[in-house]
């Protein structure tokens, strides 16, 4: 029941969301496959306290090349919106980070669950939107799973007994910080060679 997820996530030159500058610490804009299907979800991401809310949109996998191109001065694509997100914070695509995803979904008395594990996630730096340009990438969180219980309001008791059971002590954890973490060193080689050819 596995499936592959590749995200490609965004930054600006001066990588302000990985430093979590004050203007860019909540939000992360990323366009997401999910295996080998022909759409791409263009997402933002925000984050306030512990809650974690989304806003996304399906676009067909040939319209991902249109945020690379200046704004129309009017449009009816349905991805128009985070162009113009992106284009007002000035991100560009910085890494695809690609793992594989077990998800298990349910209905309880609280409402809505959804598990899922995070597995072989790798990431490599990229400058392009398609997904299909990845190039050679790095083994992240080597050896761990991230596991992830999503739920509407208050935590299900289903939940908190898997907790408890497994003695589990809830931290945040995010992919993209950890990937370009461990591609920094790569990048500023990159800039540094960009500035002085």
């Amino acid at each position: 029941g596995a499936y592959r997820i590749s995200s490609v996530y965004t930054d600006t030159a001066g990588l302000d969301v990985y430093h979590r500058k004050p203007k860019f610490r909540r939000c992360k804009f990323r366009a997401r496959r999910y295996g080998d299907t022909s759409q791409v979800f263009l997402e933002r991401k925000t984050r306030r306290g512990n809650r974690v809310s989304k806003q996304r949109v399906a676009v067909p996998g040939e319209d991902i090349d249109k945020l690379a191109l200046p704004l129309p001065a009017t449009s009816e694509w349905a991805g128009l919106w985070f162009a113009k997100h992106i284009a007002q914070k000035a991100l560009l695509p910085v890494c695809c980070i690609a793992y594989q995803r077990t998800a298990f979904v349910g209905v309880v008395t609280e409402g809505p669950i959804r598990l899922t594990l995070d597995r072989h996630i790798r990431g490599t730096l990229q400058s392009v939107w398609n997904q299909e340009h990845v190039g050679s990438s790095c083994d992240l969180l080597s050896g761990q799973v991230i596991l992830e219980l999503k739920f509407r309001a208050t935590m299900p008791v289903h939940f908190k007994q898997l907790v408890q059971s497994l003695a589990l002590a809830p931290t945040g954890v995010s992919k993209y910080q950890h990937c370009m973490a461990a591609l920094l060193p790569t990048l500023e080689t990159q800039l540094r060679q960009v500035k002085y050819a």
